[in-house]
């Protein structure tokens, strides 16, 4: 009776075991496709099922490295031996090298040079061009030559640290180049230790810089709301801080896309060169549109209409009524279509002008939209010109 019940629990045992290990196998299983689909995801594969084959290989590579990092480290736990210590690393690096090349020559059946180069990040948390713009901004002065020179060993050490069986070897082969290039730097003259201290100073300066531009906008849309009289605390909040995540937005996007993006060029409209303020203003007219409605939809969850016009007001120094007035003023015989007409088009200038950073920009975006209405009045029988001259003039006399 013994041996049957010792039998049965030895099965009853392996059974657990076996399914147990299953369990760990499907748990592992998934956490590898889920990495793996993070991966593919950025790749812009519009082939569902080329999409599922990219991600099989990952699996695939990521289980075969595991394989193969595990066997050497439960294989040098039997032996102390430099020698087989050393032959059983060298079997490991030519199973790893054989696995790379046909692990590569499957990506590329599958996807394009660049989106195999977005694999190798993937695998490698986007160590490359981290390491590489730390460089420049710790180095300003670095030559082309260097800078090849870094990104060429940056993309040596990818290679090798896509192989590599945990995050932390990862990092310590791009750590071994980063050596490599620290004593390049210092046979070119440079002081690492010296330019590192002088980014670090930098950044912190920035940082500061930063904080204190922040505390600006946040101190002017606390301002603007303050004139809305909303006496309700915790709306003035919500709205303060819909204004001025908005303001940051636009600061940022003008201070990080500067005019010379657009290349000098003529005015297909005047026929005369774009100037710095046109070349800044397309460049800003790319200012992401969800942003811009994330603003208005937040003020419209808030305020009613005339509240929203008074936060736009603010942002644009009441152009609106200004300008309203001395077209009013101007043409005192303004029909109540004209009137509409001009008034709904400085609106748009209005909410247009508050995704441009200076007034610079803000007075451009109105001019155009006065180009427009003055085009108006001229289709409708007024000569603008001629009639702002008898406007101007008769101030003339008056002086």
């Amino acid at each position: 009776m013994k041996p049957f019940l010792t039998t049965l629990l030895f099965l009853f045992a392996s059974l657990c075991l076996s399914q147990a290990q299953q369990q760990d196998d499907v748990a592992y299983t998934q956490v590898l496709t889920d990495r793996a689909q993070k991966i593919v995801n950025t790749l812009n594969i519009q082939d569902k099922d080329a999409c599922q084959r990219v991600t099989d290989m990952l699996v695939h590579q990521y289980k075969s490295l595991g394989v193969i990092h595990d066997g050497l480290a439960a294989d040098l736990k039997k032996t102390k031996d430099e020698a087989a210590v050393k032959l059983l690393k060298l079997e490991a690096d030519q199973k790893l090298n054989t696995l790379h090349a046909e692990f590569l020559g499957n990506l590329f059946s599958e996807l394009t040079p660049d989106q195999v180069i977005q694999v190798k990040d993937g695998m490698t948390y986007g160590v490359v061009k981290v390491t590489y713009d730390s460089y420049n901004n710790m180095i300003p002065t670095l030559k082309e030559d260097e800078k090849r020179q870094l990104m060429a060993w940056l993309v040596e050490a990818r290679e090798h640290a896509m192989d590599a069986g945990s995050s932390n070897k990862k990092h310590e082969w791009f750590g071994k180049y980063k050596g490599r290039f620290n004593n390049y730097l210092s046979q070119k003259g440079y002081d690492s230790t010296k330019e590192r201290q002088d980014w670090e100073e930098r950044l912190k300066t920035e940082k500061e810089g930063k904080a204190k531009a922040n505390n600006d906008v946040e101190t002017k849309a606390s301002g603007w709301v303050a004139a809305l009289n909303l006496n309700d605390a915790d709306k003035a909040a919500r709205v303060t801080n819909v204004i001025a995540t908005h303001l940051k937005a636009v600061r940022d996007w003008h201070n990080n896309h500067d005019y010379t993006v657009v290349p000098e060029g003529i005015n297909p409209k005047t026929g005369g060169t774009l100037a710095k303020l046109d070349r800044q203003i397309i460049v800003d007219a790319t200012f992401p549109k969800e942003t811009h409605i994330a603003l208005m939809s937040g003020l419209r969850k808030e305020l009613n209409e005339e509240q929203v016009a008074l936060i736009l007001d603010k942002y644009t120094v009441g152009k609106v009524d200004f300008t309203m007035k001395a077209y009013r003023e101007i043409l005192t015989d303004l029909t109540p279509e004209e009137d509409a007409y001009i008034l709904n088009h400085l609106k748009t200038a209005r909410e247009e002008a508050i995704d441009y950073k200076n007034m610079d920009q803000i007075s451009a975006i109105f001019k155009i939209h006065k180009t427009q209405i003055e085009l108006y009045l001229y289709q409708t029988g007024r000569n603008w010109k001629t009639i702002y001259k008898v406007y101007v003039d008769s101030l003339k006399k008056k002086k």
